[in-house]
């Protein structure tokens, strides 16, 4: 029996694939829910708008909503994806992801701020040792291409492939 916290496979680019059926997974049920249809109406053209928004980064201020200090934050598609990857893992959380996206489309990224990134929980070093001999000498360059442009690919994918190089 093999037992770990994650299935067998390719992390980065399964992950990546995973993420984005578990977001446009909690978008679709945003949409069949009466409730949540009414209140986000444009959930899907906000969370496309946001990432446009912020292909080129940005430094903006938020306030740390447990000090209430405002501090720069460098703020990117690729983080946003990553705060909203962070809360699909959960039931709690990803049951905000519409709210989360409605309220960074109004500009007020104190939710996602507050939230972080789980990759800032994880040994990085220790990480890469595992991933780049176990997981990108098997990736597919084409899978890899195809995956360009989708939900987690900069946040995920690419800087792996790109961070295995080295």
């Amino acid at each position: 029996m093999i037992d770990g916290v994650a299935p067998p496979g390719i992390l980065p680019l399964e992950a990546a694939k995973d993420g984005e059926r578990a977001l446009q997974r909690s978008l679709a049920l945003c949409r069949e829910e009466a409730a949540c249809a009414t209140a986000f109406p444009a959930l899907q053209n906000h969370f496309d708008e946001l990432m446009t928004r912020y292909a080129v980064p940005q430094s903006i201020n938020i306030a740390n909503p447990s000090t209430g200090e405002s501090k720069p934050m460098l703020v990117s598609a690729s983080s946003l994806q990553g705060a909203l990857f962070s809360m699909l893992y959960s039931r709690e959380t990803a049951r905000l992801v519409p709210l989360t996206i409605e309220r960074a489309w109004l500009g007020d990224l104190s939710a996602l701020a507050a939230l972080g990134n789980a990759a800032d929980s994880i040994n990085a070093l220790m990480h890469f040792s595992v991933i780049c001999s176990e997981d990108i000498p098997l990736l597919d360059s084409a899978e890899v291409a195809a995956a360009a442009g989708t939900f987690m690919y900069d946040g995920l994918v690419q800087p792996r492939v790109e961070g295995c190089k080295v």
